[in-house]
């Protein structure tokens, strides 16, 4: 949950402040090309988040520096889709329009968004739902043939784990099994 914004202290920069239910502390991150983010318990009002930020502005701002000088390419709308897991090869095309959309006709996936990161937020979400029709049934049909009871099966697009299966049976598969054969 976004709080708001607030100005840094010497630098334009902005950031943003997370409410989180987690949180036990205040903690500033500093993601990868340079955004900031204030992890904040809940409870801690604006006048405290700008304190902490005044007080660690020099950390702040070396740690933006460095990430801005390992900062990754901007990712592009893939031009074209395969998946490993079926064999499957889809063309994308995508156009600049103020509503979003995505079809998906034969092997080709039509895009429409008002730009790159709002296009690449709907191949997103189709290929969490491409993976929940493609994996969803061999996962129960693998766990039926071992004997195994799986009560729920979701999708997400995880950075650090294939899969995971929770006490309660609840399996969560990572969408990008799909580009593995």
């Amino acid at each position: 949950m976004q709080l708001s914004l607030f100005e840094m202290r010497n630098a334009g920069d902005r950031f943003a402040v997370r409410v989180s239910a987690r949180a036990r502390r205040l903690t500033a991150r500093v993601h990868v090309g340079g955004r900031v983010e204030i992890v904040v318990p809940r409870g801690v009002g604006p006048r405290t988040v700008r304190d902490f930020v005044q007080r660690f502005t020099p950390w702040i701002d070396s740690k933006v520096a460095a990430m801005r000088a390992v900062s990754t390419p901007f990712e592009a709308v893939p031009g074209n889709i395969c998946l490993g897991l079926t064999g499957e090869r889809f063309t994308v095309q995508w156009e600049v329009a103020a509503r979003a959309r995505l079809q998906v006709r034969e092997n080709a996936i039509a895009l429409a968004a008002p730009d790159e990161q709002g296009a690449r937020r709907l191949l997103r979400a189709w290929l969490r739902h491409a993976a929940a029709v493609r994996l969803a049934p061999r996962l129960t049909a693998l766990a039926a043939e071992l004997g195994c009871h799986v009560k729920r099966v979701t999708i997400r697009c995880q950075r650090t784990r294939w899969g995971s299966c929770s006490s309660r049976g609840t399996v969560s598969l990572n969408c990008s099994l799909l580009f593995l054969p």
